[in-house]
């Protein structure tokens, strides 16, 4: 979904920590990781990177808006395509098959209440 190569974040040297010095300070860690992301090395490679609570919560939320407008930008790409090619349009029935599109014509819609279905606010 995301590219797997790009920028990387920069590191300073006071936001690594060996992790055989991480259990023993990790009070100092913590309150670090509240200023800026401290990354945690084993062997002398990456491992771990601790995070401040609301840097999570930050990069979190972002995360989210950036799949949810993935995914509106796909559906546009999809919808457009068809738009230019509307032979390439395929019923429900084709798509699923005979005997999964008839279960899904024999559900009852009111079977489950939509505040069951959906995150109402």
């Amino acid at each position: 979904m995301f590219p797997e190569s790009g920028p990387k974040p920069s590191i300073t040297s006071n936001q690594i920590t060996p992790i055989s010095n991480a259990a023993k300070n990790f009070s100092d860690l913590r309150k670090a990781a509240k200023e800026k992301p401290q990354y945690l090395f084993v062997h002398g490679q990456m491992d771990s990177v601790v995070l401040g609570y609301r840097e999570y919560e930050t990069l979190y939320r972002k995360l989210e808006c950036y799949r949810d407008l993935f995914w509106k930008l796909e559906i546009a790409d999809r919808v457009s395509e068809l738009q230019v090619a509307p032979e390439k349009l395929v019923s429900l029935e084709e798509a699923v098959g005979e005997q999964s599109y008839a279960r899904i014509l024999a559900m009852d819609p009111d079977e489950i209440a939509d505040n069951e279905l959906f995150d109402v606010e």
